[in-house]
């Protein structure tokens, strides 16, 4: 990794891309898209995160299922290369839930908990999830 960059990473409506920033002097973004990579988890994807490791750049998301895949990007000098395809990795136990509990409305916000959001997170899914449509 260059000591003069930064890297960043964004999902948005089942999009990911990971960005490279210059610190000095401050620039913007450049940023790559990583959802057009092989075995992309999809629009499933909500919650993205990023380590690095020498010129090498993890990059993992989350699906709202809870799965969890994981990408490798690297950082040869100023460039951000990101074609290595996803892969599937282990779970973490906190996040397997049955379907007896993703069907259970009075447990609705437990997997957000398990995930680790916040309780407006879960306010706003089990608003969400109670609306009534009025004719």
């Amino acid at each position: 990794m260059s000591g003069g960059a930064q890297y960043s990473a964004v999902v948005t409506n089942g999009v990911t891309s990971v960005g490279r920033q210059d610190l000095t002097p401050l620039g913007p973004y450049a940023w790559v898209d990583l959802s057009g990579n092989i075995d992309y988890p999809g629009e499933s994807a909500c919650s993205v995160g990023i380590s690095s490791r020498g010129n090498d750049l993890l990059v993992q998301v989350l699906t709202s299922d809870g799965e969890v895949w994981q990408t490798l990007c690297t950082t040869p000098g100023a460039l951000l290369l990101c074609v290595a395809p996803w892969v599937q990795q282990t779970t973490p136990p906190s996040l397997l839930v049955s379907p007896e509990e993703v069907n259970d409305p009075t447990r609705i916000g437990e997997p957000l908990r398990r995930a680790g959001f916040g309780a407006a997170a879960i306010r706003a899914e089990k608003a969400t999830s109670h609306r009534v449509s009025r004719a």
